[in-house]
């Protein structure tokens, strides 16, 4: 990190993250919260809810 931060021109930072960490603009819009959402149900519906779960617990019940 420090050699990353102390260089003198561009530089990459290759960081490992949850994939499923959402990206939270400042505003948060209606549509991406019905984007969220939609999301969510298709996800359920498809037997996915263990990833929905996640979605949540990573994003929203910190």
């Amino acid at each position: 990190m420090t050699q990353w931060l102390s260089a003198e021109g561009p530089a990459l930072l290759d960081v490992r993250v949850n994939r499923m960490e959402l990206v939270m603009p400042p505003k948060i819009k209606a549509g991406q919260v019905a984007s969220t959402t939609l999301f969510g149900i298709k996800a359920v519906l498809d037997g996915r809810v263990r990833e929905v779960v996640s979605l949540l617990r990573d994003n929203f019940l910190r």
